[in-house]
């Protein structure tokens, strides 16, 4: 059984895979509760999110950095 933690880490692991370009804060927690959204922070570390710039509205776009194999 998974907790409400890895449950939610997840949708925001999937979230980021599907967007390679990044999400907003609030792309990202869309539809979850207001205290799940509030963890974003803390789920995003721990899942190695980084800062990959910005939109066209100047809001922070968060995602995980692209990797090429050599």
């Amino acid at each position: 059984m998974t907790t409400p933690e890895q449950t939610r880490r997840n949708v925001l692991m999937t979230r980021a895979l599907h967007n390679p370009d990044g999400l907003t804060k609030y792309e990202y927690t869309k539809g979850f509760t207001k205290a799940d959204s509030i963890r974003f922070w803390v789920d995003a570390g721990a899942l190695g999110f980084v800062r990959l710039g910005v939109n066209a509205r100047g809001t922070a776009m968060y995602g995980l950095r692209s990797e090429v194999p050599e």
